[in-house]
């Protein structure tokens, strides 16, 4: 019978040449703070509320109707649309993420470290900053303007 091992951070756990592992417990919802904890359901609740009204206002109208907005051809092309765009948002953040993960974490890619930060960016910079560079550009009078001669077509329609 061979020796369960571990690897990783828990491999220093087990005592040496013994056959019981144990495993350490990690922070659990239980070792949260409270002073984390208590704003932390304060937002969640308020994420609520929204579908909250939105339910009590539906609840006033008859069930025909009710109805009748859910089956609507607009009601179903809207929802149509918005499932649509998720599946493709999904579908392009894992094509585009799931190798830059590999990239940085599986290879011996030069400057991975920088590679992987670099990757992170979006997540840090607000929207507004990335339209405004957007905008600034490929705007009227923008940098590719500048550089190039070209126009491109105006981002405000």
């Amino acid at each position: 019978m061979s020796t369960p091992t571990l690897e990783g951070p828990a491999a220093h756990i087990g005592a040496a040449g013994s056959s019981r592992v144990v495993v350490r417990r990690g922070a659990g919802a239980l070792d949260v703070p409270l002073g984390v904890r208590l704003p932390a359901v304060l937002v969640a609740a308020s994420m609520l509320v929204p579908v909250a009204y939105l339910l009590m206002v539906a609840s006033q109208l008859p069930v025909e109707r009710i109805v009748a907005i859910v089956l609507d051809p607009s009601t179903l092309a809207l929802a149509r649309r918005s499932v649509g765009l998720a599946l493709t948002v999904t579908a392009a953040s894992v094509a585009i993420a799931v190798p830059i993960a590999w990239l940085t974490e599986r290879t011996d890619l030069p400057a991975r470290r920088t590679f992987g930060i670099a990757a992170a960016l979006p997540l840090v910079i607000p929207t507004y900053v990335g339209a405004f560079a957007l905008v600034s550009a490929l705007g009227p009078g923008g940098l590719v303007a500048d550089l190039t001669g070209w126009t491109p077509p105006s981002p405000y329609g």
